[in-house]
């Protein structure tokens, strides 16, 4: 006495009447289709690229204080992004990459502008400023 398999046909391929997922859309062969992957996040996306700009800016002087915005851009991008997640979307990991770009980028920028500040202020204190100021105006003389 053998026992077969309803849901399966003698060679070993399903019938079509599968308890799984994609029942009903079936290819020529009679297994089930596989369903598209999921597309990536535009806003993931975008939150990878200004962050990672964001990063490379600031490392600039000056320059640095448009990655500070940058940085607050990725890190809203980026949240926008992971709120917006759906078994159609992907990019979590994307999306936190990109948050975390931002507060590195913005966190670098800030301590950037501290030390900027701090050396000018340790230079007005020191009397530093005006001795500079009076070696050019004696050079240009």
């Amino acid at each position: 006495m053998s026992h077969s398999d309803p849901s399966s046909s003698s060679s070993g391929e399903p019938t079509g009447s599968t308890p799984y997922p994609g029942a009903g859309h079936t290819s020529p062969s009679g297994w089930p289709e596989a369903s598209p992957p999921p597309r990536p996040s535009g806003l993931a996306i975008a939150s990878v690229v200004v962050g990672g700009v964001s990063l490379l800016l600031c490392l600039v002087p000056v320059v640095n204080a448009v990655s500070i915005v940058g940085g607050i851009a990725a890190v809203v991008l980026g949240l926008v992004a992971l709120r917006r997640l759906s078994p159609q979307v992907s990019g979590k990991g994307l999306a936190l990459g990109g948050i975390a770009l931002g507060v590195v980028s913005a966190i670098i920028s800030v301590a950037i502008w501290v030390l900027i500040g701090a050396a000018v202020g340790g230079l007005v204190d020191d009397g530093g400023i005006s001795s500079v100021v009076e070696e050019l105006e004696s050079s240009t003389d």
